[in-house]
């Protein structure tokens, strides 16, 4: 009896010193290691884009993992095989700017995996879906989620292309909403979607031109503009030089026009002739001036007349004889 009951006491031991071994190797797992086994995205936002800058489907997904996810995680996320290599892969820094993030690609079937391992919360997922189907002016499209992961809240946002009508969603749209660059988007809140949960959506519109949306797209500032924006120029910062300067210019050409009218005015009067001495008079006489005969000067310019003329050969005004 005393023996039966010491083995059963040392099975007891063994058991428990089994049991705190386990624990001690559970405690001893990193708790980035158990977090990469299953990552929870806390919102999931995926933005459908039809003939937005491509004949295709624009998706942008935007995930933002949970709190309760440790990193740096792997983050495995399917999209058609035959949509290729992905538009963009990044992930957002701590500064909010989005970076291109190291990423490969694994076909697996109608699927191709994009391997990617998350140092940020945010990860941004971008590529163009050639299943966008154009019949004449029928456009149809569907969207296919796999619930590969556990998420908390799950959007779906959609934007109406250039040109098109008679929209129709499946599930129907939530609300309308006008974005910043001028397109209508309509929301849909889909809740929560647990792991292993699948969600389609399904669009049909019309559409008779093949004009891609982003050619309406306006040219908007990235921000405000303020008095403090820099390279803005403020037109009082520059009012006292440009006054100046005009200032310099009507200084400057009034002195030019005052020189210029001077000197038209000198060279429109007459200059007097003084008339001829005695002495000179003899010097006249001997060559064109007959005996007898006296010299007539114009009285309006000066100009010494000939013999017989009754008008000033220089200026012609009639002479005074």
């Amino acid at each position: 009896m005393v023996k039966c009951s010491l083995n059963q006491n040392g099975e007891m031991i063994m058991r428990k010193s089994l049991i705190l071994f386990l624990l001690l190797i559970v405690l001893a797992i990193p708790f980035s290691v158990l977090g990469q086994l299953n990552p929870v995205v806390s919102s999931l936002e995926v933005d459908l884009w039809p003939e937005y800058d491509r004949p295709d489907m624009l998706v942008i997904y935007k995930v933002h993992l949970s709190s309760t996810t440790a990193l740096p995680v792997d983050l495995r996320l399917r999209i058609p095989a035959d949509a290729g290599e992905p538009n963009a892969v990044a992930m957002r820094q701590l500064d909010g700017a989005l970076l291109n993030a190291v990423y490969s690609r694994e076909v697996d079937g109608q699927w191709a995996w994009i391997n990617v391992t998350a140092t940020s919360p945010d990860i941004q997922l971008e590529y163009y879906d050639p299943n966008l189907n154009r019949q004449n002016v029928d456009r149809h499209y569907l969207y296919n989620w796999i619930g590969d992961y556990k998420i908390e809240s799950f959007h779906v946002k959609i934007q109406r292309p250039l040109g098109s009508s008679s929209l129709r969603v499946t599930p129907d749209l939530g609300k309308m909403m006008s974005g910043d660059d001028g397109f209508m988007y309509y929301v849909l809140d889909v809740g929560a979607v647990d792991i292993g949960q699948d969600f389609s959506v399904e669009m049909d519109y019309i559409k008779d031109t093949d004009a891609l949306s982003i050619e309406g797209l306006q040219v908007r500032p990235s921000a405000p503009i303020t008095e403090d924006t820099q390279g803005k120029m403020q037109i009082f910062t520059f009012l006292p030089w440009v006054l100046g300067g005009l200032g310099i210019l009507l200084v400057g050409g009034g002195l030019v026009w005052y020189w210029r009218s001077e000197r038209e005015v000198m060279g429109s009067v007459p200059r007097l002739r003084r008339r001829p001495e005695h002495g000179d008079d003899q010097t006249i006489r001997g060559s064109d001036v007959k005996m007898g005969e006296s010299v007539v000067y114009c009285h309006q310019c000066g100009k010494r007349a000939e013999p017989g003329d009754r008008f000033c050969r220089s200026c012609g005004v009639k002479l005074k004889r």
